[in-house]
């Protein structure tokens, strides 16, 4: 079968997920998700139609969720977003930013790979409700491609994005050729999607973190411009701990390495993390899920990180009403609720439908409504066991 038999199997496949499979797939994992306002935008990733399906499961679905109203996690109201005549990539495990007015950027993530389809050559794709998908250029030093299981983060407000390691092979990289063997990378890209330019901030000196994927990275506020958190991820040949993470000082420029106290969060990977502001300069680091570098365990306990102590602590695992174990998930905290997107479960479970699931981060427990004006507070009780 040529490689044009194979795209053509897949678009029609991806069409299919978009007109049977969403908003409610029987299961979905690997999207990526941003919120602008109250609206929780979801994109991408893969998603199955019944149990057991291995091939066509990539898609560009778009989706969204309302979050100023309450609603039950049995039926939350997923709208489809058509597509027009765009074709944006099917592509799981990337990034998904806010841009200018209102707009979203997709960045990141790979192709299929069952059936095999060629990565596009344009990185970086924008919507916004005017003009719809459409590929976005971007100024910078360099050429800027696509980069499969980085991480993502970016200031409050829409400020500057941030797209941390992950790796580069036939599957992300435009014209890369599959007899080329996986490359890590330990780069840490800055966009300015105001500005539309682009910039490579990593210096190759000896401070500069061990290379990974299927890690988090997360933004946290400081006096100056704030710091990006590592947590979790590894690569084919390095597991990384959270005993020492690293942090990035975007005032400085410079990678540092910042030792923690507590109950650490075991080696991670494909977990999701969210960030909560309990003061002026005190903020907590939500982690939940994941699993092993070997995957042969997944996970649903729930860990904390304090900053600026960088204290671990740990919630439990199943806290009550927990939905299971999960990963490739995506999390957005709103006021107290933390809201957790699809994500792959145990291996016995028929579905996950609709995969739509709600954390009391202050009660430390798992809702089945989620109300959406609610004010984040430091947790009750945040050493809970769970049951």
């Amino acid at each position: 079968m040529t490689l044009q038999l194979f795209f053509t199997f897949l678009l029609v496949s991806t069409a299919n997920a978009q007109t049977t499979q969403q908003p409610n797939p029987c299961v979905r994992w690997g999207q990526q998700t941003a919120r602008i306002n109250n609206t929780l935008y979801v994109y991408g990733g893969q998603a199955r139609l019944e149990p057991g399906q291995q091939s066509g499961t990539w898609t560009n679905a778009f989706l969204s969720l309302p979050l100023d109203s309450s609603f039950s996690t049995g039926s939350p109201p997923l709208k489809q977003i058509s597509l027009g005549n765009a074709n944006p990539p099917a592509v799981s495990l990337g990034s998904l930013f806010c841009g200018p007015e209102g707009s979203l950027l997709q960045y990141g993530g790979e192709f299929s790979d069952q059936p095999y389809v060629q990565p596009t050559q344009a990185p970086i794709w924008r919507w916004d409700e005017s003009g719809g998908w459409r590929t976005q250029t971007l100024n910078g030093d360099g050429e800027l491609v696509r980069i499969a299981e980085g991480a993502g983060a970016q200031m409050e407000n829409g400020g500057n994005a941030y797209y941390f390691g992950g790796h580069m092979d036939y599957n992300s990289v435009y014209g890369w050729s599959i007899d080329t063997q996986r490359v890590y990378t330990g780069g840490l890209v800055e966009f300015d999607f105001q500005a539309g330019t682009y910039q490579n901030l990593s210096t190759g000196s000896s401070s500069d973190p061990v290379y990974r994927a299927d890690h988090t990275l997360t933004w946290v506020p400081s006096d100056g411009k704030g710091l990006l958190v590592s947590l979790g991820g590894g690569n084919d040949h390095l597991i990384i701990t959270n005993d020492v993470l690293d942090v990035y000082n975007l005032d400085t420029n410079e990678w540092g390495k910042q030792p923690t106290t507590g109950d650490t969060l075991p080696p991670r990977t494909n977990h999701c993390a969210v960030l909560g502001k309990s003061g002026d300069k005190n903020f907590q680091i939500f982690v939940y899920g994941g699993q092993n570098a070997n995957q042969t365990a997944r996970y649903s306990d729930v860990y904390i990180l304090d900053i600026p102590s960088y204290k671990w602590t740990y919630v439990g695992d199943n806290l009550p009403g927990h939905p299971g174990v999960r990963v490739g998930h995506t999390c957005e905290l709103v006021g107290r609720e933390m809201l957790v997107v699809g994500g792959l479960v145990e291996q016995d479970l028929m579905c996950d439908q609709p995969g739509i699931y709600v954390y009391d981060v202050t009660a430390s427990s798992w809702k089945t409504t989620f109300d959406g004006k609610t004010d984040y507070k430091y947790p009750e009780n945040p050493s809970k066991c769970g049951w």
